[in-house]
């Protein structure tokens, strides 16, 4: 296989705390590693250390990069294998701009749009939203808590809506979202109930599996639900 190839990664996430002392032959100082021909296993890990995992993929490129606290390596990729997606970022309820979230897409490859939106006047936010959904006219729209109920209440065309714990009973007038859509969401979630993601599913008609239950708070900000986010996004879970 050429060095120019791409086989598709698994973002494999590994904790930041991962001792040196269980490394040997895979042990590297670098943030970036391109693999020869040949070699059939990535290394993988965070802080400069990476260990080696069954990952075949040859002739890639691996970057690391470190997001809350853990390493995450991202493949970036030379052939296409995984489409770049443009997507437009929707951020909740006094949240910021650059979060864990949108950093994390970006760092897979991705374009993310991000607007601020205004944190008290939701018909203000939802302006702001369509303004830039009809600017960018991105391929996937992704909604966070107050930003989900931003992103079901604009007009969003063709593109796909990845919502994350949405508030849609909290904020708006929209009560169902179109076909196609992926929410996750947490059964541990103190801030939006679970069950509202289950209501919105139902009033949808949507299969159980656009329902993505993952992760233990309201944020989803740990590695198995930024993977789960992916992968909704990627269009590949």
């Amino acid at each position: 296989m050429r060095a120019s190839a791409t086989t598709t990664l698994r973002t494999e996430l590994l904790p930041s705390a991962v001792g040196a002392a269980s490394f040997d032959k895979h042990k590297f100082r670098q943030k970036r590693h391109r693999m020869e021909p040949g070699i059939s296993e990535l290394p993988v890990g965070s802080a400069g250390l990476v260990e080696g995992a069954n990952r075949k993929l040859q002739g890639s490129v691996a970057s690391i990069v470190t997001v809350n606290g853990y390493g995450l390596t991202s493949e970036k990729r030379i052939g296409g294998a995984i489409p770049h997606v443009k997507l437009l970022y929707f951020h909740g309820w006094n949240s910021v701009v650059g979060g864990v979230k949108p950093t994390y897409l970006r760092s897979h490859g991705h374009e993310v749009v991000e607007p601020a939106l205004d944190h008290e006047d939701f018909e203000a936010a939802l302006k702001t939203a369509q303004a830039a959904f009809d600017q960018h006219q991105p391929d996937v729209v992704v909604g966070s808590s107050r930003g989900g109920a931003v992103a079901i209440n604009i007009n969003s065309g063709s593109a796909c809506l990845v919502l994350i714990c949405p508030a849609w009973k909290k904020w708006g007038t929209a009560k169902t979202v179109k076909p196609g859509t992926r929410i996750l969401h947490s059964r541990a979630d103190d801030v939006v109930p679970f069950k509202d993601s289950v209501e919105l599913l139902s009033k949808s008609g949507l299969p159980v599996s656009a329902l993505i239950e993952v992760g233990q708070d309201h944020r989803l900000a740990d590695p198995e639900p930024l993977e789960a986010l992916l992968r909704a996004v990627e269009g590949r879970g």
